[in-house]
């Protein structure tokens, strides 16, 4: 059974059962002779609206001048205008009167006390209009026999507390309109559960919060007042319709906390009645571009807040969580801000006067950086090593004459060039290759560089540049190398000595190279060339790692086989067992040295000591890279601290790096 076919057999079964079981049966007396003293009756009505003033003192604890009522049933009973600040409880009580409407509103309430109301058996009452700021958090528990609906409109309440669903509360609607209550309060401290079996799914409450001073959205509020998580099976959007509330006409300001509540609402996991939709919508009122419309059809990407923390004075930093960044638009700059905010960051620089692409710390949380129609002629390398993940790099419309090739860690399909003035020489015809390998369509990319003044399109600079020279001589030339290489030999014996000298062979012929002291036949058995060791807790070695040292090594003519943990590990296996096995079928140890990288409580540490123990004999095999400074004395490893202080290492950016590791990996010797 679906939950309106529930709800409306409820309903129909409280409707048919509640007057028997509680005596509400409101068919009216004739009031005849019974007029109250100085109250004017018709058969039905009492209107005694302002007449008791000088009688009531402010205080409804008189039941003598309504004896004539006494066991009656009244349609209406107007105390309207009378000066009534409180009532006696046992007032009503005593005279035990059936009231349809009683009209306690423009009286001088100021607040409603616990069992002020006691006794009360009426169906409607009316408290509009009077000053009430407090009401007690139990002043309706089950105190009230027959009311079905409270108007509290026109007060001075500036909280809401969870009235209409306290214990033996049989009360369906509240009026709260038109109060200034902008925040919520859980003095009883109910939960959502009891909020869900008192408003019976929702359609049992109708509580009226419009025109009130509710500005920011309130889920979060209602979350962490009514315990949300105390029923974690039922929706959040059915939790906040459960309530009943009525939101229109407050001043919303639809922003990015209310992009939750949104985008649950259109998902499918929970199809709303028009109803429903209906009760639960609200207009914005601010910013002033979405004022007017319905929140429930703002579209969710203008959903956003704007951020202050980190944003730069030039700067206009907004939160979108549709996207899941923060939008961040900049005027004014010739140079990157020092500063950003924190997350993943939307970038529009454009039509600026920046003239250079410089590093800072925040890009690599950049997913779309904008730098068209800029004044941009150079960019750091450092700058584009860490853009590897970002979604789209727009270079277009600049001054670049040259690009680094450190820019290949970003795919040229996200990458936008058109309009600049590239110089078509040598240096640059590993573009051709870069467009072949990351662009989703090389074949209509469009941007060009410039030779003699004419355009040359980059994929097919190759074609277009030659870059060797005419052999004139040929023969002339080749006995000039034969000389130059006997030279440099000589030179290098003499200078580098024997460990060197295979690695300038290895330059000069390539991997065919025979290395001396190889390490044994068994080598082809290997499954890997190399294990990698990083710490993988640094994102900057990670990035590096993936979008430069594979690449490097595996995409290429040496087609190296890398055993790299954060890649070819199975999850699930025990990360000890996969490192012992994975180390001992691999050829070389290549260890990414960081300050982090010895410390005990990481995975590195325990990596670099197998690698130790299986290469005991043979430590050429252990490749050590320092990526970063790395403090000497805080080094646990007595052979590391060795190679360290005896400079055994590669450094990252060192002259020759790839070919040195090439060579350390394809040859297993020293070179040190």
């Amino acid at each position: 059974m679906g939950y309106s076919r529930i709800i409306c057999t409820v309903a129909c079964i409280s409707a048919f059962t509640f007057p028997i079981i509680f005596g509400c049966n409101f068919s009216s007396s004739n009031i005849g002779l019974s007029c109250p003293t100085r109250c004017t009756c018709n058969t039905e009505d009492v209107y005694c609206n302002s007449s008791l003033i000088s009688v009531l003192n402010g205080s409804l604890d008189k039941p003598d001048l309504f004896k004539s009522l006494k066991n009656k049933h009244v349609k209406l009973l107007d105390l309207s205008y009378n000066g009534i600040a409180e009532i006696n409880p046992t007032f009503f009580q005593t005279l035990n009167i059936k009231i349809h409407h009683l009209n306690l509103s423009h009286n001088n309430f100021t607040e409603i006390r616990a069992r002020e109301f006691s006794g009360i058996v009426a169906k409607f009452m009316y408290l509009s209009h009077n000053r009430i700021h407090r009401i007690s958090p139990h002043a309706f528990d089950g105190y009230f026999n027959c009311i079905e609906g409270v108007d509290l409109s026109y007060n001075k309440l500036t909280y809401f507390e969870p009235w209409p669903f306290t214990k033996d509360n049989r009360i369906s609607t509240f009026n709260f309109s038109h109060n200034h209550i902008n925040s919520f309060r859980n003095t009883p401290n109910l939960t959502i559960v009891d909020i869900l079996s008192a408003s019976k799914l929702g359609f049992g409450k109708l509580v009226d919060l419009t025109f009130n001073n509710f500005s920011v959205w309130i889920i979060d509020e209602l979350k962490d007042v009514y315990h949300f998580d105390a029923d974690p099976e039922t929706v959040l959007t059915m939790k906040c319709a459960a309530m009943g509330f009525l939101l229109q006409n407050n001043p919303w300001r639809c922003d990015c906390l209310l992009y939750e509540f949104r985008h649950l609402l259109q998902s499918d996991t929970f199809i709303f009645s028009a109803a429903i939709r209906e009760k639960l919508s609200f207009n914005c009122v601010t910013p002033r571009r979405l004022r007017g419309q319905n929140a429930l059809d703002v579209p969710v990407n203008e959903l956003v807040c704007p951020v202050v923390e980190g944003c730069p004075t030039s700067c206009l930093c907004e939160k979108v969580p549709a996207y899941k960044y923060t939008h961040v638009v900049c005027t004014s700059l010739d140079s990157f801000p020092d500063q950003m905010p924190s997350g993943p960051l939307f970038l529009n620089f454009s039509w600026n006067g920046i003239s250079k692409l410089e590093f800072r710390s925040y890009l690599s949380s950049v997913t779309y950086l904008d730098l068209s129609n800029n004044r941009l002629h150079v960019i750091e390398r450092a700058a584009v090593q860490v853009l590897g993940n970002i979604g789209m790099l727009n270079l277009a419309s600049n001054q670049l004459t040259a690009l680094p090739k450190e820019i290949q860690v970003v795919r040229f399909s996200n990458v936008r060039l058109e309009e600049n003035k590239l110089d078509c020489s040598c240096d640059l015809t590993w573009v051709s290759d870069w467009i072949d390998v990351t662009s989703d369509d090389p074949a209509n990319q469009r941007s060009v560089c410039y030779k003699d003044g004419l355009p040359v399109m980059l994929s097919a600079m190759q074609d277009n540049i030659d870059c060797v020279s005419d052999i004139v001589v040929p023969v002339t030339v080749g006995v000039s190398i034969t000389v130059c290489m006997v030279i440099l030999a000589a030179v290098a014996c003499r200078v580098w000595g024997r460990k060197k000298l295979p690695f300038v062979m290895y330059l000069i012929r390539g991997r065919k190279v025979q290395p001396v002291q190889r390490y044994g036949d068994q080598e082809a058995e290997f499954d890997y060339h190399g294990y990698l060791s990083f710490d993988n807790d640094n994102m900057d070695i990670v990035l590096w790692v993936k979008n430069v040292l594979l690449d490097n090594l595996e995409n290429n003519d040496d087609g190296f086989r890398i055993c790299c943990p954060l890649r070819d590990f199975d999850v699930g296996v025990s990360q000890a067992e996969e490192i012992l096995d994975s180390v001992d079928r691999s050829k070389r140890f290549i260890s990414i040295v960081s300050d982090t990288y010895f410390n005990p409580l990481k995975w590195t540490s325990f990596e670099y000591d197998q690698a130790q123990h299986k290469h005991k004999d043979h430590d050429s095999n252990i490749i050590m890279v320092v990526y970063d400074n790395v403090d000497v004395d805080n080094v646990r490893s007595e052979a590391a601290r060795h190679a360290l202080n005896k400079k055994q290492y590669l450094r990252r950016g060192d002259y020759l790096f790839w070919q040195k590791l090439k060579f350390l990996i394809h040859a297993g010797q020293k070179m040190f």
